[in-house]
């Protein structure tokens, strides 16, 4: 019986979207403009978004080179960042990845609604935002690590790849994620993340594993390696002026009609 069981659960993770996910990551920038990649990751605290999300990136150059690493607690001042400071660097890659961890921390550790609501701008026009700016093709890519996923921002619940490090316990999120998957799996891949979730707190092994939900189907993928270093990590206070956070997504926007 145990047999049984175990030859399933190899054929399960045999038929993975792994590499579909690479592909996502690595398809050819366009022949001009800019192309958008984003993919949320979902999971409690210590569940292995970060280390994930590394070991993908180390995947991701080992296709292709011309690729740079930014690790961020804030997209706003990543992007700053990237755009006003390093411009000339910029021009260097086909393909720029923006590991936007703790996606919520800025928004509740000022307890302000300016910051989210700059925030969620920015997002919604990050492709057009870069399109101006490079002025040249490019792929970029946002991959966002959040904890809460109910009040997480519309463009990255809709994500054409969410990948789920562990179980919803908040009743919300429960009903918002379950609203992800089509057909009779729902129950039983929210049985084997809970699994996964309780193995994973006592050993780490089992971080390397996750739900991945595409086009509304899942399945278990796994993900191990050794974490690619960030290129450039932009780590901005949480005690941030809301005012100043405000001012540097203005001069972002603005980008868009009135580029350098």
């Amino acid at each position: 019986m145990s047999g049984d069981i175990l030859n399933r659960l190899d054929g399960f993770l045999a038929a993975t979207w792994r590499d579909y996910i690479i592909r996502y990551f690595t398809v050819p920038p366009p022949d001009s403009g800019v192309r958008l990649r984003v993919m949320l990751w979902y999971g409690y605290m210590e569940s292995g978004k970060t280390y994930s999300d590394g070991v993908l990136e180390a995947m991701l150059k080992a296709r292709t080179v011309s690729r740079i690493y930014v690790v961020t607690n804030s997209v706003v001042h990543a992007v700053y960042e990237l755009l006003f400071n390093r411009g000339d660097e910029l021009r260097g890659y086909d393909y720029i990845d923006i590991f936007f961890d703790d996606a919520l921390i800025m928004a509740h550790s000022q307890g302000k609604r300016d910051v989210k609501v700059a925030t969620d701008k920015v997002i919604s026009v990050l492709r057009h935002i870069f399109a101006a700016t490079l002025q040249r093709s490019a792929v970029v890519s946002l991959r966002a690590a959040v904890q809460k996923y109910s009040i997480t921002h519309p463009l990255l619940k809709a994500a054409p790849v969410t990948l789920l490090k562990s179980a919803p316990n908040d009743p919300g999120d429960y009903y918002t994620l379950s609203r992800l998957f089509k057909g009779g799996s729902k129950r039983a891949y929210f049985s084997l993340l809970r699994k996964i979730t309780a193995a994973a707190y006592l050993d780490d092994r089992w971080k390397e594993l996750a739900v991945a939900v595409i086009a509304s189907k899942p399945k278990i993928v796994r993900i191990a390696g050794t974490p690619a270093p960030a290129d450039v990590k932009v780590m901005a206070s949480i005690r941030t002026d809301p005012e100043e956070f405000t001012e540097l997504a203005t001069q972002l926007l603005d980008l868009v009609h009135n580029p350098p």
